[in-house]
């Protein structure tokens, strides 16, 4: 292999592949793929701002060789308790750096019989539901940093939920990064739900501390017919943190894929979602808020293939920047040839509260069938002075009528979230973000909570 073709942050990185490949025991069968993702790293590097996916991105200030490996780590669970949001009635698993941390869970026995749990320990104890979709599912040959996960990932969440299988309380999967320091850590989510199963997924990235380090996350989600997933995910990390996450989902007959993505704090940010609508009647749903300030840099992108007829997706995502905040949005709806009556809808709505804040909106459609219906829109200001002008023209003063309107901009993908108890974590979150005075924050938390 050679070594001066390839980048040197990624082979630097990929030394602890070896170790990595030491430690599998029973799960050696999943190295044909580790290797053929090294390799695919190794041949072609990771991007640069070169690549025209991250021209908007400025990642060189992200070197994965800078971060080290993690290392075993006690958390007070007091604290962990803290982190997580109040009365959510969840089954929640604990992940520390990308590993799980089992006295820190909620046992999952009680979810038989749905398998949740370690992603390590089902490469070993449930290799026949595991082999078919592991690495199957993302794509990575446009994904360079997914295929890093791919080769070095050592453990993560395995969902699977049977034939017919309803579970009756969300899964909280929170995953704490930064615990053991400036690390690098790979998490991975595997879901496979069969036929007519419908489960609620909560997807939390939380910072420990306010040092640097690296998430490198990426989820496989496979939903056959008529199944049915609720999946939300939320960040809210150090400063200092980057986070990358790659989401692959592909969908059957009538099955039904709702995934809401919220990014509040952090350093640098990216997300990339992929859904492909493989069967009849597949419904698909990405929406997204971004609230950012500061120096923060927030890029999502999303691709919604539609494969076969009589499909529908939409998308919707909204952004708030401020500072010298800096947005990305770049979404894609492909129809391929012969899949007609597609109903295909994508809109991306911006809000600038500062002059230095910077925002880039790509949406592209692709579309090679002709009894279609698609649209994309974007929009791109402040707040709108006419708004502005009708509210203070009841009386209220200009400060509270600018809280006031803006939090009603993010309100709308908020009361998306189908767990009450996880909306109002979130809109904590975007509250702590936005320009709100301390009362008007109480009396919105107030609302929220009895929403």
């Amino acid at each position: 292999m050679n070594r001066s073709a390839t980048n040197g942050s990624a082979v630097a990185a990929l030394d602890r592949f070896a170790d990595v490949v030491n430690s599998l025991g029973e799960a050696r069968w999943t190295l044909p793929a580790r290797e053929a993702a090294r390799d695919h790293v190794m041949n072609k590097g990771l991007p640069t701002p070169r690549d025209e996916a991250w021209r908007f991105a400025n990642i060189r200030s992200l070197d994965p060789n800078a971060f080290t490996t993690p290392t075993a780590v006690q958390l007070d669970r007091g604290r962990v308790d803290e982190l997580a949001p109040r009365e959510l009635h969840a089954h929640q698993l604990v992940f520390v750096d990308g590993r799980f941390q089992p006295e820190l869970s909620a046992s999952a026995a009680v979810l038989a019989p749905a398998i949740v749990g370690s992603l390590r320990q089902a490469w070993q104890d449930h290799r026949e539901l595991v082999e078919p979709y592991f690495d199957r599912i993302l794509n990575y040959h446009d994904n360079a940093y997914a295929a890093l996960n791919t080769s070095l990932v050592e453990d993560g969440l395995f969902v699977y939920v049977p034939r017919g299988v309803v579970l009756d309380r969300p899964l909280h999967a929170m995953f704490i990064g930064g615990a053991s320091g400036e690390t690098m850590s790979l998490p991975r989510i595997l879901v496979v739900m069969e036929e007519s199963s419908q489960a609620t997924l909560l997807e939390d990235y939380v910072g420990w501390g306010e040092h640097r380090y690296f998430t490198n996350a990426v989820t496989e989600v496979q939903l056959r017919a008529n199944a049915n997933l609720r999946h939300v995910r939320w960040s809210h990390e150090s400063e200092g943190a980057f986070h990358l996450g790659s989401l692959a989902c592909r969908q059957d007959r009538d099955s039904h894929y709702a995934a809401h993505s919220f990014a509040v704090r952090g350093g640098l940010t990216r997300n990339d979602a992929v859904a492909e609508l493989a069967g009849t009647g597949a419904e698909c749903q990405l929406s997204g808020l971004v609230v950012a300030g500061e120096n923060q840099l927030v890029d999502n992108h999303t691709e919604i293939r539609h494969l076969v007829s009589h499909t529908n997706s939409q998308q919707h995502y909204r952004y708030i920047l401020d500072g010298r905040a800096r947005g990305v949005f770049a979404g894609m709806v492909h129809v391929a040839p012969d899949a007609q009556k597609i109903d295909a809808q994508q809109n991306n709505e911006n809000l600038l509260l500062s002059d230095g804040a910077t925002m880039n909106t790509i949406p592209q459609l692709e579309i090679y069938a002709d009894d279609v219906k698609c649209s994309h829109g974007a929009t791109l200001g402040q707040l709108d002075s006419a708004q502005l002008f009708y509210m203070r023209s009841r009386g209220i003063d200009e400060k509270t009528a600018r809280n006031l309107l803006t939090y009603a901009f993010a309100s709308e993908i908020m009361e998306a979230v189908p767990v009450l108890a996880a909306r109002a974590a979130i809109a904590s979150m975007v509250f702590d973000q936005l320009p709100l005075d301390a009362l008007e924050t109480d009396l919105v938390r107030e609302g929220v909570g009895h929403a």
